[in-house]
């Protein structure tokens, strides 16, 4: 007797940005390294890991999880092997080192990573508006009409006008935030417990996204680490026990 597979419940569209966020977090170095292992070179790497991103965004609602960096990392060696049959088909049957040979149209490195970071900003303020909105933002950007909106969404022509005018209001305001530093201004005191070791484990969560768009406030948490861990000196300590020791006159 056969018995059907479970089918898996579908979740919503603020689960699903978060669980690509968190995914990606967790696994993404680990998913570019997969990439890196089945690729000819590191820039077909990159364009396998992105392959591989864009279809998780069209799937993630159809995924559990728990499954879900399983299900990404196969995608994404499949995508690696994708890209490299069709450079195959356009170099010589040995295996060359492209990235001995640099693409001149290619942005260089400071751009590339400028381009990662702005990612990360964005990524950050769309977390933080209203689930209606991000998933309002979400379906446009995805090359939804009003109207296929509406009807994937079950709202009014009215209420998805009113989400994606506020949603890209908000996203806006969001960005000059994080972008003139007022946003890293809002973590300081989080930065300093979590240096200190006096964060909890929510804490740590609710900085993370932040964190992955902001290289000062990551190089600001290193710092003070590598402060909060550095020995004291033992001639001060000495001096700071004799202080301690000597004996105090009535006033």
């Amino acid at each position: 007797m056969t018995t059907s597979r479970p089918v898996p419940t579908p979740i919503s569209a603020h689960d699903g940005r978060e669980l690509v966020l968190e995914t990606i977090a967790r696994h993404g170095s680990s998913m570019l390294a997969t990439a890196r292992r089945y690729s000819l070179c590191a820039d077909d790497a990159q364009d396998a890991y992105q392959r591989g991103l864009e279809i998780f965004l069209r799937h993630v609602d159809e995924l559990r999880p728990d499954g879900a960096p399983a299900w990404l990392r196969t995608v994404v060696k499949h995508e690696a092997l994708a890209v490299r049959a069709a450079r195959m088909r356009l170099v010589s049957l040995a295996e060359p080192d492209l990235d001995l040979y640099e693409a001149r149209d290619a942005p260089p490195a400071d751009e590339r990573a400028a381009s990662l970071e702005r990612l990360g900003r964005s990524a950050e303020a769309l977390a933080q508006l209203k689930p209606q909105e991000a998933r309002a933002l979400v379906l446009k950007a995805h090359g939804y009409s009003y109207m296929e909106i509406c009807r994937i969404t079950g709202w009014t022509y009215t209420k998805v006008n009113r989400c994606l005018t506020e949603g890209r209001q908000s996203l806006r305001e969001r960005l000059r935030d994080i972008e003139a530093g007022r946003e890293c201004r809002r973590w300081e005191d989080l930065l300093s417990a979590a240096a200190e070791g006096g964060a909890t484990a929510q804490d740590l969560i609710s900085l993370q996204p932040h964190l992955r768009g902001c290289g000062a406030c990551r190089a600001s948490l290193r710092d003070r680490r590598m402060a909060h861990r550095r020995p004291q000196p033992v001639a001060a300590k000495r001096r700071g026990a004799s202080i301690e020791s000597q004996p105090q006159e009535d006033s």
